[in-house]
This record gives C-alpha cells, sequence and structure tokens, in this order.
C-alpha cells in the first residue's frame, strides 16, 4: 500500500528545513492530548556549517503515525480569528475557552 504524495516521510520531517537538509539532532518529545495521541518532536540543526546551526524545529505525528505536510497547521482555519473587528466578548470567551483547555490539561497530575 503506498501513502498519498501529500504526506511528508519521518525521515524528511527530521532534516534542517532551513537550507542544509542535513539529518537533525533529536532534542525532546512531548505527548499531545488534543488531537489524542499526537506526538510532537523538537529537533535542531546539528550542522556547523548550516546558517542556521543550532535552529530548532518541531515535527508532528499523527496517532496512525502520519506527518502533515510543513506549515499544513499554520496555514489553515482557526477556530478563532481575531482581528480588529473581533468584541471584547468573543476575545473573553476565546479566553475562557483556552483556560478550560488548560485545566483539562493539568487534571490527574499530569501536564499537556
Amino acid at each position: 500500500m503506498s501513502e498519498p504524495r501529500d504526506l511528508t516521510t519521518y525521515e524528511e520531517a527530521t532534516r534542517c528545513p532551513f537550507g542544509c537538509a542535513q539529518p537533525g539532532k533529536f532534542v525532546t518529545s512531548a505527548q499531545l492530548r488534543v488531537p489524542r495521541g499526537t506526538k510532537v518532536e523538537t529537533w535542531m540543526c546539528a550542522n556547523e556549517r548550516c546558517e542556521q546551526f543550532e535552529e530548532r524545529w518541531q515535527v508532528q505525528i499523527n496517532r496512525d503515525g502520519t506527518i502533515p505536510p510543513k506549515g499544513s497547521g499554520a496555514t489553515g482555519p482557526k477556530q478563532w480569528d481575531i482581528d480588529a473587528h473581533t468584541t471584547a466578548q468573543d476575545r473573553q470567551r476565546a479566553r475562557d475557552y483556552m483556560a478550560m483547555l488548560e485545566q483539562q490539561g493539568l487534571q490527574g497530575g499530569r501536564q499537556v
């Protein structure tokens, strides 16, 4: 079974995205609660000749092992698109929702 063409491979995602394209050095990993089972790894450029030496980037690994294409998360539609026309009430609702999500992540002694 072949992978869809728009997905990134793990090997591609862990290479320096800043220009040198050399394999990065693993720094840390964190489990995310939303969506459940998603993991985010932090990588660092280890190529001393790269202009971005020691710069870090993150790789998202979905529960099913797939890796979303670079930039797909930051460019998608936002739940709250806060701009100059957003009311104070909408802003407060967004803050309250984020506080609730944070509290849920702290329950049971675990931090998201």
